[in-house]
């Protein structure tokens, strides 16, 4: 079986190596939401979001980021 499939496994290798590729740059898209998880939000909070405008700006940035995930799922 591998004697006569042998003339496939460059191209296979090939094709890995773009998917591992684009795995790795979404997992790096991810990651800093994914960190959100690791901290405590209620700290993060009172330290990033100290007036109106900050916690207007973070609501903006969330709404963006999820019309970007339902781009993804399309």
């Amino acid at each position: 079986m591998v004697k006569r499939n042998c003339h496939y496994f460059k191209g296979l290798y090939n094709r890995s190596v773009d998917l591992f590729k684009q795995l790795n740059l979404l997992r790096d898209a991810w990651l800093p939401w994914v960190a959100l998880g690791c901290v405590e939000l209620d700290k993060l909070c009172n330290v990033h979001l100290s007036i109106a405008e900050d916690w207007e700006i973070n609501f903006k940035a969330c709404k963006q980021f999820s019309q970007d995930i339902a781009k993804i799922q399309e």
